[in-house]
């Protein structure tokens, strides 16, 4: 199984992005990921379900939000997409999200996601960095630098 990190495409990066609210940045992804065609517009509620049992703040500056396993049926093919939020966007617990991972997974493919994405970015300074580049080939560098 070829592991959907390394099918990332610099088109699924996105800069500069703001949101007021968690919520909205939620929104903005799911829009992301459907625009991408990876998902169908209803995962947008399982993503704000999974976020209302247990926050996907990560460390870092890193959120990687993602759905409840009954809305894998809205999920068209795995993938990621990666939006940058330089001010970043209060994600609760004094937690503040400058970079979200949006995960779409059929399988336990997020499992393997999630923790190539914690293995990738576990570098505080690397995070600083990639929260405020102008540059979208550092970021995906960044993450799949791995493989």
């Amino acid at each position: 199984m070829v592991c959907p990190m390394s099918q990332l495409l610099k088109s699924h990066i996105f800069l500069q992005q703001f949101a007021p609210s968690k919520y909205q940045a939620l929104k903005l992804a799911c829009l992301k990921l459907v625009e991408a065609g990876m998902v169908c517009p209803g995962y947008f509620h399982g993503m704000c379900r999974r976020e209302l049992l247990s926050s996907t703040y990560l460390d870092n500056g890193i959120a990687v939000p993602h759905s409840v396993p009954d809305t894998r049926s809205e999920i068209n093919y795995s993938g990621m997409i990666i939006i940058q939020f330089p001010r970043g966007v209060n994600w609760g617990n004094n937690d503040r999200t400058f970079l979200l991972c949006a995960l779409a997974a059929r399988g336990k493919e997020h499992l393997q996601m999630l923790s190539h994405l914690a293995c990738s970015l576990d570098d505080t300074d690397l995070c600083r960095k990639l929260a405020v580049t102008e540059e979208v080939e550092h970021i995906y560098q960044s993450v799949t630098r791995l493989f």
